[in-house]
C-alpha cells in the first residue's frame, strides 16, 4: 500500500493510497458536482497519462455510503469517460458530507 503524506494545520498527515474501483465511488456525489464540471478540464485529464499525473483523488469512506470524491472530479468523469475502471486515491475516512463540506484542495492542479 502507498501512503501519501501532508501538512495539514501545522500536522504532518498520512493516508493510504489504493487503486479503487470507479463503480465504488457514491454516485450521489458524483451527480451533484457533474454540473460543475469544467468541460476543457476533464478533456485535458482525457490525454495521455494525466488523469495519474494529477495525483491520486481524494475519496471520504463510509462502509454504508461507500466512496465519496472530495477532489479530482474532473480526473473522475475522465477516467469514465476513458473507459476506466479504477483510479488511484488517498482514503481518509469520512461521508458524503465531508467529502462535500471539506474538499481538500491540497491536490495539485493543472
Amino acid at each position: 500500500m502507498l501512503v501519501r503524506q501532508a501538512e495539514t494545520a501545522g500536522r504532518l498527515m498520512s493516508w493510504p493510497v489504493e487503486e479503487i474501483e470507479l463503480a465504488s465511488l457514491n454516485v450521489w456525489v458524483l451527480a451533484a458536482r457533474r454540473p460543475h464540471l469544467i468541460e476543457r478540464r476533464v478533456q485535458e485529464y482525457m490525454v495521455g497519462s494525466a488523469i495519474d499525473e494529477g495525483g491520486p483523488v481524494v475519496v471520504y469512506c463510509d462502509p454504508g455510503d461507500g466512496g465519496s470524491p472530495a477532489s479530482g472530479h474532473h480526473r473522475v468523469e475522465a477516467a469514465r469517460r476513458n473507459g476506466r475502471t479504477t483510479i488511484w486515491a488517498e482514503l481518509r475516512v469520512g461521508n458524503k458530507h465531508q467529502a462535500t463540506t471539506y474538499p481538500d484542495h491540497s491536490t495539485p492542479r493543472s
